[in-house]
């Protein structure tokens, strides 16, 4: 069974600490990674990829640093960096094949499994196209894609759904489920309905350090009484925005309702509501989580 041990790692970049004593110990399934910009998500992602080394701790692949392991370990690793680039003139399926075998797999490994993942992510019927008429979603599908060539035991994304349409980030989550049986996935994203509705464990990082762990209804748990939407009139609106945290706005048959997280009943209208991943985001960040559909 695989297993990822972080233990005490910290980075420095001159007096600034990107990520403090950081200690993890994941398993496989899906790990949901969430945080604000500046967090430290894509430091800490590329230490595990063994890309950056940490000032002070190591990372442990089944029991061993995987900085010795070196090709061993990354021969067991995905990864999907946030910044996924591609070669506009390749096709498709020429990328896949290319970048397979710099993975190490032989000719005929390369075009069977090319023709798989392509089916998987659904680019199937585009495997002859340019990678430069791609749309953005498309793109990252390749990406996705060339993650998983070498069918590997730790998958790490770096916002992998970014780009992708509503229907696409369906199709996304139900194949990381599928994925994450046999694998540790670790998925590192702003939008919170896809750690919401994938994870099996979340990780809140904040300012380099992890301020909770636990699965999505147990962190949910603690914002449970705190979470009401009321009816507002506009000067109503304006007094409980500065004073309480707003998690959404809606209106609807001229009537305008806020959704707020305070301990205290807001007004004399408000009702309590189940929280969801977004008032957490807000809750531990403070500030709104990027809704990007």
């Amino acid at each position: 069974m695989v297993n990822l041990k972080v233990e005490r790692v910290s980075k420095l970049y001159g007096g600034f600490a990107a990520l403090k004593e950081v200690n993890l110990d994941l398993g496989p399934g899906i790990w949901g990674l969430l945080g604000p910009n500046g967090a430290g998500k894509s430091t800490l992602m590329r230490i595990l990829t063994d890309l950056l080394i940490p000032s002070t701790g190591r990372v442990l692949y089944n029991g061993r640093d995987i900085h010795a392991l070196g090709e061993a370990y990354r021969d067991k690793l995905g990864y999907l960096p946030q910044d996924f680039g591609v070669y506009p003139n390749f096709t498709a399926e020429g990328f896949l094949r290319y970048i397979a075998r710099l993975k190490g797999l032989d000719k005929a490994a390369a075009v069977k499994r090319t023709a798989e993942l392509l089916e998987l992510v659904g680019l199937a019927d585009r495997r002859g196209r340019k990678l430069g008429g791609f749309s953005g979603g498309e793109r990252q599908r390749v990406g996705i894609a060339q993650a998983l060539l070498n069918d590997p035991e730790v998958l790490i994304l770096d916002e992998p759904t970014a780009g992708l349409d509503p229907q696409e980030r369906i199709r996304f989550r139900a194949l990381l489920t599928g994925l994450s049986r046999q694998r540790l996935v670790l998925l590192s994203t702003h939008i919170v309905s896809d750690v919401e509705y994938a994870a099996d464990q979340v990780i809140l990082l904040k300012r380099g350090e992890i301020i909770g762990q636990a699965a999505p209804a147990a962190l949910l748990r603690e914002l449970e009484g705190r979470v009401w939407e009321t009816p507002v009139t506009t000067e109503e609106q304006a007094r409980l925005s500065e004073r309480c945290l707003c998690s959404n706005v809606s209106r609807a048959d001229g009537i305008t309702r806020l959704r707020l997280i305070v301990d205290q009943r807001p007004t004399e209208r408000a009702v309590p509501v189940r929280p969801n991943m977004e008032d957490l985001y807000l809750w531990h960040f403070e500030q709104p989580p990027v809704d990007r559909g």
